[in-house]
């Protein structure tokens, strides 16, 4: 899991200073190297590792704040250095 939210953090980055397609395809990579490292797979095999009882309910709410993170995370991401 901290491989997969190093990709991600490594990827975003390096996002920001793409000049050239093939940098572009490094990116992805690394991005979706890690998504597999911290989608659902992951969230819930930890989860079920973690909760014995109300294990559902956990799984829920952690799955619930991950897509809440996207909504909010991916127009920030986005922005760049543009004024709004």
């Amino acid at each position: 899991m901290l491989a997969g939210v190093l990709g991600d953090g490594v990827g975003g980055g390096a996002g920001r200073s793409v000049t050239a397609p093939w940098q572009l395809y490094a990116v992805n990579a690394l991005l979706a190297f890690g998504w597999a490292g911290t989608s659902l797979g992951m969230i819930t095999n930890t989860l079920g590792l973690w909760f014995d009882t109300r294990r559902g309910m956990a799984i829920s709410l952690a799955l619930n704040g991950a897509s809440f993170g996207g909504i909010i995370g991916v127009p920030l991401l986005g922005r760049g250095d543009r004024e709004v």
